[in-house]
C-alpha cells in the first residue's frame, strides 16, 4: 500500500489482500506511530529493523524505502516530517482513548467497505 494517497491513519491488517504492509518512498524524518497491534518497521539501507508495540513510535532516519509491516490487524500513525511539531507531546490517557476511538471507527469502515464488495461481487456473479 502506499502512504502517499492515504490519511496519517492508517489500518493494516494481514488478512486483507495490499493491506498488510505500507510503504514509505524517501522516509527519513518521517514518524510512525503504532496505536494498536504489533508492526515491523525496516529501512533501506539500515541494519536494525524496530519491532513497535501499542503506544511506542519511532523517527524514520534513512533516506531510502520504508516498510511497515502489520504482524496482526493494527492501526499506524504516520507523520510526515513537515507536520511535525518540534516537540512531541506525551500523549495522556484521553488522548490514548480518543485515538482508539478513532482506530475502531476506522476498522470498521474498513470491514463493513469489504463486506459491502464482497456483496456487490457475489451479486454480480449470481447476476
Amino acid at each position: 500500500m502506499d502512504y502517499s494517497v492515504t490519511p496519517h491513519l492508517v489500518h493494516l491488517s494481514p488478512a486483507v489482500p495490499g493491506r498488510r504492509t505500507l510503504r514509505l518512498p524517501n522516509a527519513q524524518g518521517h514518524r510512525v506511530a503504532a496505536l494498536s497491534g504489533e508492526i515491523w518497521v525496516t529501512q533501506e539501507r539500515r541494519r536494525d529493523d524496530i519491532v513497535l508495540r501499542p503506544g511506542e513510535s519511532v523517527e524514520l532516519e534513512g533516506r531510502g524505502l520504508a516498510l511497515v509491516t502489520a504482524f496482526e490487524p493494527a492501526d499506524v500513525e504516520v507523520i510526515p516530517p513537515a507536520e511535525r511539531p518540534a516537540t512531541i507531546p506525551r500523549l495522556t490517557g484521553a488522548d490514548v482513548a480518543s485515538y482508539e476511538r478513532r482506530a475502531r471507527r476506522m476498522r470498521a469502515e474498513a470491514i463493513n467497505a469489504l463486506v459491502a464488495a464482497a456483496w456487490r461481487r457475489l451479486r454480480g456473479l449470481l447476476g
